[in-house]
């Protein structure tokens, strides 16, 4: 029996640490780290109080690691131009969920 609730506070504390991680904004690195963050530091947290989900802003150091990392899957939710979700979209199936309104 001790076991048995051993167990299930594993499985129980694992499953609440996993519902609280972060959920990775990955922004295309057009500008600087710094720059990026001005503007989409500020949307992660908006985003965080609307859906009461974590969601933590990231980039990376150049547009060739971006990639990789949005093929990776590293990305939860990615901020990237036409040319890249083209691609994407065919080899992993990204799908858009917003886009600029005049567009």
């Amino acid at each position: 029996m001790k076991k048995f609730i051993l167990l299930f506070i594993i499985v129980f504390v694992t499953n609440m640490v996993q519902a609280k991680a972060a959920l990775t904004l990955g922004v295309v690195p057009q500008q600087s780290a710094s720059n990026l963050a001005k503007v989409w530091v500020q949307l992660a947290m908006f985003l965080s109080k609307k859906t009461g989900e974590n969601i933590r802003f990231s980039t990376s150091p150049d547009v060739l690691e971006f990639e990789k990392r949005v093929a990776a899957g590293t990305y939860d939710i990615v901020y990237l131009n036409p040319y890249h979700y083209t691609v994407f979209s065919k080899y992993i199936g990204l799908q858009a969920i917003a886009r600029k309104k005049t567009k």
